[in-house]
């Protein structure tokens, strides 16, 4: 007589569940990630573009971080300004609208 027995099949559901989550998740971290790198070269100064051509987006952490950064060495002057010019804050507008939209997929993703 053979027998066959499974133990642990409502902790592998939930296993399973979690990971189908994580992958969800990390699809929403890349479309939001572009969806702001998007936003801020939308609102990037532009005189030469090289600033706007400047912007690298990537995700890390196995695809949990997403990262957009410009390389141009003056864009912290754009962003926050000098004592003879005011900042522009693209990137904190494109992060913060990028955050917001974030934030409420993410509740809905979890609900």
């Amino acid at each position: 007589m053979y027998s066959l027995e499974f133990k642990g099949v409502t902790e592998l559901q939930r296993t399973i569940a979690t990971a189908q989550k994580l992958d969800d998740v990390k699809k929403l971290i890349r479309q939001h990630t572009a969806n702001m790198a998007r936003i801020t070269s939308r609102l990037a100064p532009v005189k030469t573009g090289f600033m706007k051509r400047s912007l690298v987006t990537s995700i890390v952490d196995g695809g949990l971080t997403g990262i957009a950064e410009f390389y141009a060495e003056y864009t912290p002057y754009q962003e926050w300004g000098t004592r003879w010019m005011p900042g522009k804050f693209f990137l904190k507008r494109g992060f913060e609208t990028a955050s917001n939209e974030f934030i409420s997929d993410m509740q809905r993703l979890v609900k």
